[in-house]
């Protein structure tokens, strides 16, 4: 569920504008939601800003910017993947582990990494 308030108006002290976005975030985070706050000036008028807050209530991927990041962390978990796997090689080789538990890492880490092949591919839909 995402929830998108929009307000529009003449503020002299946008001060006021930002302690209500920050209450809105802290309620949104505290209720284990994701929000962000986005901002668009003008071409025109720099000093017109249409500002709001997106709240995300669950978890999802209903913008570009949410697929970019769950890329981003896919990525990461691909290259905490290959460390780990260099890593099972390296304790293998100095015989720090058996063969049998390096085999076991081994299914560990393959069972991950299809996990992380289906997220990537979520993400891209």
């Amino acid at each position: 569920m995402g929830i998108t308030i929009h307000y529009r108006g003449t503020i002299d002290d946008l001060r006021q504008v930002e302690t209500m976005e920050d209450r809105i975030l802290d309620l949104a985070l505290s209720l284990g939601g994701r929000a962000a706050i986005w901002r668009s000036f003008a071409d025109h008028d720099c000093q017109r800003v249409v500002r709001g807050v997106t709240i995300e209530m669950g978890p999802g991927q209903e913008t570009f910017t949410h697929r970019a990041l769950a890329i981003t962390q896919l990525k990461r978990a691909l290259t905490g993947h290959a460390y780990a796997r260099g890593a099972v090689f390296g304790l293998r080789s100095d015989e720090t582990i058996t063969g049998e538990q390096s085999s076991q890492f081994h299914d560990q880490l393959d069972t991950l990494l299809t996990t992380i092949h289906h997220l990537a591919e979520y993400a891209w839909i």
